[in-house]
């Protein structure tokens, strides 16, 4: 239920604040109309992971092996979406910061409440709020999206060094993980075959590091398992 109200707010928020969008223009099978089509698809099945990510922390009322830096970092990045997407009159850009923050921005509320962020995680959190800020009102929104996408990489170097850290699965999303994973497969595989370097480093980056998270996470979730049967 809560996804299918985030995929018809966001469309319908998307419609309205996008004029003359450019994928619309240009439908069919070509490298355009398959970025779009599989945005817009990523940008569904991420959601779905995220309420699972949600309702972990929530239930739980506990955010253990969840890596604070890199939600904080990932909202920051997605809602940089929106900012770009409206520059360059993209549906597909807009409509995946849009439906991805509305998820995103309760999870880092959560971890606010239990996690008891630190100073560090305090500061963070403020100097991406500024940089967003600079975001809008300085005409260089496409240098602002490329290293909010670095930078996002950068930070989830820290999701798989938490669970090693806590040798826990703890309350890590293993759906939302994979579901991130294969996106980020999909545009590895999509910058190669159009041979856009830039989009297959980020893909296969991504890739590797949802792969190494995944891998820790069943580890300690099968250690924890066999534990529990002895």
């Amino acid at each position: 239920m809560r996804l299918a109200l985030g995929v018809i707010l966001a469309a319908v928020v998307s419609y309205l604040c996008i004029e003359n969008p450019q994928e619309f223009t240009q439908l069919g099978l070509n490298p355009k109309a398959i970025s779009f089509a599989g945005t817009m698809t990523f940008a569904v099945l991420g959601s779905w992971g995220l309420i699972d990510q949600f309702d972990r922390i929530s239930n739980k009322k506990s955010g253990d092996s969840v890596s604070v830096p890199w939600f904080e970092v990932q909202t920051a990045s997605f809602c940089s979406f929106l900012i770009y997407g409206n520059s360059v009159a993209s549906f597909a850009v807009f409509y995946q910061g849009i439906i991805r923050s509305l998820f995103l921005v309760p999870i880092l509320y959560l971890l606010w409440i239990y996690e008891e962020m630190t100073r560090w995680q305090v500061v963070l959190l403020w100097m991406l709020a500024l940089i967003l800020i600079a975001n809008y009102l300085l005409p260089y929104n496409g240098a602002f999206f490329v290293g909010f996408a670095f930078a996002n990489l950068m930070f989830l170097v820290s999701q798989p060094l938490e669970l090693w850290i806590e040798k826990s699965p703890g309350d890590l999303s293993i759906r939302l993980i994979i579901v991130y994973g294969l996106s980020s497969l999909f545009w590895a595989g999509y910058g190669f075959a159009f041979d856009d370097t830039p989009i297959t480093l980020l893909g296969t980056g991504y890739s590797l590091l949802y792969i190494v998270t995944a891998g820790l996470w069943f580890y300690y979730d099968l250690q924890a398992t066999t534990k529990i049967r002895w």
